[in-house]
C-alpha cells in the first residue's frame, strides 16, 4: 500500500467519521431554531473570543520559539507566530498535520531542521497534556459534586474493560516486551556496525536532533518566561470558551467554573483523531453544558459557535500566515 494511499484513506475515514457525528447533531438540533438563536447572539462577546484566542495563538508561537533558543536555532518570532497558524489551519485538513506543516514551514523561513523543531513540538505537547490535567484537576475541585456521578459514569466501564483485556491479553504483552527488550540489546551489540550503514548513519542524526528538541525544556535560561506564556495559552483557552456563554440568555448566567468544566471537555473533543475535533468537539462541549442543565440542542448551538468562530479564525490568519511563509526565504545557513 503506497504512502499517498494510506494518506487518502486516514483523510477518507476521519472525514467520514466527522459527518457521521455532524449529521447525529443535526438530527437533534433544528437548523432554523439555530439561526434564529444565532440572529439573537451577542456578537461582542464572539469577536472578543476570537481576539483572546488570537493573544493565546501568539503566545504559543512566541513559546516555542523560547524552546528552540538553547538549541542555537532561534527563529523569527513572527515566522513562529505564522508557522503555528499554518500548523492549525493544516489540522483541519488531516489530523495532527499541523505539527509537521508549521516545523517544514519554520525549516523554509528559519532554517530549524525538522527533527529539532518536531523534538520541541513534543516537548510543547507534553507540557500542555499537564496543563490540560491541572485543568481537569481544578474543574474537578470546583465542581466535585456534579462532576463525580459524570466522570464515573462515563469512565468507570472503560477502565472495567481495559482491566478484562489486559488480563485476557498479559501473554501476549510479556511477548512484545520480550521482543522490544531483544532488539534494543542487539542494537546495543551491534551499534558499531549499524553507524557503519548510510541509512543507519541518518536515522541516528534524526533522533538525535529529536531528542536535543525534546530536552530544549531542560536547558532554557528563561524557564519563567515559560511558564508565563503557558498560562497566557491556556488562560486565553479558558477565557475564549468562558465569554461565549454571554452571547447567548440561556448560557449568560452560567458560573466560571462552567468555562473550565466545557475547557476541559472540549479540549478531548479537539485532540480527536479528526479534522479540527469536528463532531467530538461538539458532543464534549453540549455534554460539559449538559452538567449545568443547558439543553443537548442549546448546548450544540453554543459548540457550533465556539468552533466555527475558531474555524475561521484560523481559516483567515492560517491561509495568510500560510502564503506569507511559502514567500519567505530563509537567509540562514544550516548549522
Amino acid at each position: 500500500m503506497s504512502e499517498s494511499f494510506k494518506k487518502a484513506f486516514q483523510i477518507i475515514v476521519s472525514l467520514a467519521i466527522a459527518a457521521v457525528l455532524l449529521g447525529y447533531i443535526f438530527s437533534i438540533v433544528d437548523f432554523n431554531a439555530m439561526m434564529i438563536e444565532l440572529k439573537k447572539a451577542n456578537y461582542f462577546w464572539i469577536f472578543l473570543s476570537i481576539f483572546i484566542s488570537m493573544i493565546a495563538h501568539i503566545a504559543r508561537g512566541l513559546r516555542w520559539n523560547l524552546l528552540l533558543e538553547p538549541l542555537q536555532y532561534k527563529a523569527n518570532p513572527f515566522h513562529a507566530i505564522q508557522a503555528v497558524l499554518a500548523g492549525y489551519l493544516a489540522n483541519y485538513a488531516l489530523p495532527r498535520a499541523g505539527e509537521v506543516v508549521r516545523c517544514s514551514l519554520l525549516k523554509k523561513t528559519d532554517n530549524v531542521p525538522i527533527n529539532v523543531s518536531f523534538g520541541t513540538v513534543i516537548t510543547e505537547r507534553i507540557v500542555d497534556v499537564v496543563a490540560m490535567a491541572i485543568v481537569f484537576g481544578l474543574s474537578f475541585l470546583l465542581e466535585f459534586n456534579r462532576l463525580k456521578d459524570f466522570i464515573i459514569g462515563f469512565f468507570g466501564s472503560k477502565f472495567e474493560n481495559l482491566a478484562a483485556s489486559l488480563s485476557k491479553n498479559a501473554i501476549l504483552f510479556a511477548i512484545i516486551l520480550l521482543v522490544f527488550l531483544l532488539a534494543i540489546f542487539l542494537i546495543y551489540k551491534l551499534r558499531e556496525k549499524l553507524l557503519k550503514i548510510g541509512i543507519v548513519i541518518k536515522i541516528y542524526g534524526f533522533v538525535l536532533g529529536l531528542l536535543s528538541g525534546l530536552t530544549s525544556i531542560t536547558k532554557m535560561k528563561n524557564s519563567g518566561l515559560f511558564i508565563f506564556y503557558t498560562l497566557v495559552i491556556w488562560g486565553g483557552y479558558y477565557l475564549m470558551t468562558y465569554v461565549i456563554f454571554f452571547a447567548l440568555a440561556d448560557t449568560a448566567n452560567l458560573p466560571f467554573q462552567s468555562g473550565l468544566v466545557v475547557l476541559a471537555l472540549a479540549s478531548l473533543g479537539m485532540a480527536a483523531p479528526v479534522q479540527g475535533g469536528i463532531g467530538v468537539y461538539h458532543i464534549m462541549v453540549a455534554t460539559g453544558l449538559l452538567i449545568y442543565g443547558i439543553p443537548q440542542e442549546k448546548g450544540f448551538i453554543v459548540a457550533t459557535i465556539l468552533h466555527t468562530s475558531q474555524f475561521l479564525t484560523v481559516f483567515v490568519f492560517g491561509g495568510i500566515s500560510f502564503i506569507l511563509a511559502l514567500l519567505t526565504s530563509s537567509k540562514k545557513k544550516e548549522n
